[in-house]
Formats: C-alpha cells, structure tokens, sequence
C-alpha cells in the first residue's frame, strides 16, 4: 500500500485482513474503486 501513496493513489479503505488476506480500496482519478487484494 505504502508503494501506492507515494505515487499519489488515493487511499479510500485503509488495510484490513480478511480471510483471503490484506486487503485496501483505492480511488483513481475519476472515482472509480479498486480493491486491492492478494493472489490466491
């Protein structure tokens, strides 16, 4: 997540464990969401 703030991407959910594992919702520039997640 750290890599994504200093680029400027919009933090809009910080880090939460889920039980696939961490997970974070960004924003682009025009709103649209993107959840961040592992591979599994």
């Amino acid at each position: 997540m750290q890599q994504h703030q200093s680029k400027g991407v919009q933090i809009v959910q910080p880090p939460d464990d889920d039980v696939f594992g961490r997970t974070f919702v960004v924003a682009d520039p025009d709103g649209n969401l993107f959840r961040v997640s592992p591979v599994v």
